[in-house]
């Protein structure tokens, strides 16, 4: 008996083999992959054309007595909503909702038989002319016209926005190198206005370097990066700055020399000063004269 138990533990007939798994490697069983879409509608088109061609359940008349798109999408979902059917085109009935779908499928469905074919035909013909008296087409024409014209405005945008930023990059551009080379004048000690303008209004008078090489070195990039005054002043708030301070000079000079006015009155001062000392000086002689 011993050794007709070992017998039967070596042949391993006494043990039930385990099936391989998933992850077993084995040539087990394939798991069930979900239907796509494109299945779903395939057989669902399928068995709605089989039920059109046999009149199950009524399909068929019932089809040729729809006269527009809702009626006809109506017996779609009855049919499929049959005790007998059991839910089985429950997913494929929410393709219905898309009209691109809709018409697609009852297309296919209704070639199954020629009298259907011949209904469909007339309920798409009637409501292709319910939607032209509506004015339907005209407001669709309309509607792509508008879109033609925003996507036209969107790359005129576009197109303006794309030159504008290259534009202020250029710019940006040459205000730094107008910067440097300032900074370069500014450190040798050159005369700004007399590289920004090519003259200077302090002549000879001017504590800054005027060589002959930096006249009006700087003109064409200044105008480059749109600068004002001189020394790189730039924007209108410059400018006004700039038109107050000629204003205020051109005022001065017409009211003639603020330093003359300034003499006149510390004059006024003085002779008031003087007459007080002057006062206490005959003071004290006439004390001097009592005293002798």
């Amino acid at each position: 008996e011993k050794k007709e138990k070992k017998e039967k533990g070596s042949s391993g007939d006494g043990k039930a083999k385990r099936s391989p798994g998933k992850g077993s490697g084995g040539g087990g069983g394939t798991p069930i992959q979900p239907v796509g879409k494109a299945k779903r509608k395939a057989n669902f088109v399928s068995w709605f054309s089989d039920a059109l061609k046999n009149d199950e359940g009524g399909a068929r008349s019932a089809f040729i007595k729809a006269r527009d798109y809702v009626a006809v999408a109506n017996v779609f979902r009855a049919r499929a909503r049959d005790p007998s059917v059991a839910g089985a085109h429950d997913e494929a009935l929410k393709l219905l909702d898309s009209k691109g779908h809709f018409m697609n499928i009852v297309d296919q469905c209704a070639s199954a038989h020629a009298e259907a074919a011949k209904s469909w035909e007339e309920v798409k013909r009637r409501q292709r002319a319910k939607f032209e008296k509506a004015g339907g087409a005209d407001g669709i024409a309309e509607k792509k016209r508008a879109a033609r014209e925003a996507k036209e405005q969107h790359k005129l945008m576009l197109a303006a926005r794309e030159e504008r930023e290259s534009r202020a990059k250029a710019l940006k551009t040459a205000r730094k190198e107008y910067k440097a080379q300032m900074n370069v004048f500014r450190m040798r000690g050159s005369c700004l206005d007399w590289c920004n303008l090519g003259k200077c209004s302090f002549g000879s008078e001017c504590q800054f370097k005027h060589d002959e090489e930096d006249k009006g070195s700087l003109v064409a990039l200044a105008a480059k990066v749109k600068a004002a005054n001189v020394g790189g002043r730039t924007g209108e708030k410059d400018e006004r700055r700039a038109a107050k301070i000629r204003e205020a000079r051109e005022a001065r000079e017409a009211a003639g020399d603020a330093g003359d006015a300034g003499d006149v009155g510390t004059g006024s001062r003085k002779k008031k000063t003087s007459s007080l000392l002057g006062d206490l000086s005959d003071s004290d002689d006439d004390d001097d004269d009592d005293d002798d």
